[in-house]
């Protein structure tokens, strides 16, 4: 009786809670959008090399992509660099002192703004997705995942992930 009494409660709690997961919204550019005024517009630093594990690895590039500026977050400079059909290696540098915050693979790239904290690792692409739905037993689309974070405090939190296949 005592665990009947349980059970309809919990499934009354999911009820209640479940259309709110369902009703998640995709955080937007627009929401974590940065003033004018904290955009960096001085010259940016040369790339410390030395601040990230393996960078030398990549120093023409990481060298050429820190001196565009910053395209990220108000005064972050992210320079992407192919390793391959579907991989590509992201870096996040800090333009006004050059030192590397991060680095992290994408597979179909990366979506981020100037004026901006979000960044979107392997943003939804309606043709990639319409792919997928016509061809389902490739592999790699339908684990593709979605991952929104967003720059806080010099360090990246994830605000939501969902596989290809869950986004509407």
């Amino acid at each position: 009786m005592i665990h009947s009494r349980n059970l309809i409660f919990f499934i009354i709690f999911l009820s209640f809670i479940g259309p709110s997961y369902a009703k998640i919204k995709v955080p937007t550019f627009e929401t974590y959008r940065l003033s004018e005024k904290a955009i960096f517009k001085g010259l940016p630093a040369d790339v410390d090399l030395t601040s990230y594990k393996g960078a030398r690895t990549f120093r023409t590039k990481l060298r050429e992509g820190a001196k565009q500026g910053p395209n990220f977050a108000g005064h972050y400079t992210v320079v992407t660099i192919g390793c391959g059909t579907q991989c590509q290696q992201n870096w996040i540098i800090e333009a006004r002192t050059g030192k590397i915050l991060d680095s992290f693979p994408s597979i179909v790239g990366i979506a981020y703004q100037l004026n901006s904290l979000l960044l979107v690792v392997n943003p939804p692409d309606p043709h990639l997705k319409n792919a997928f739905a016509e061809h389902s037993e490739q592999p790699l689309l339908g684990t593709m995942e979605t991952t929104y974070k967003i720059l806080q405090d010099h360090k990246f939190d994830i605000l939501y992930q969902a596989k290809w296949v869950d986004i509407n």
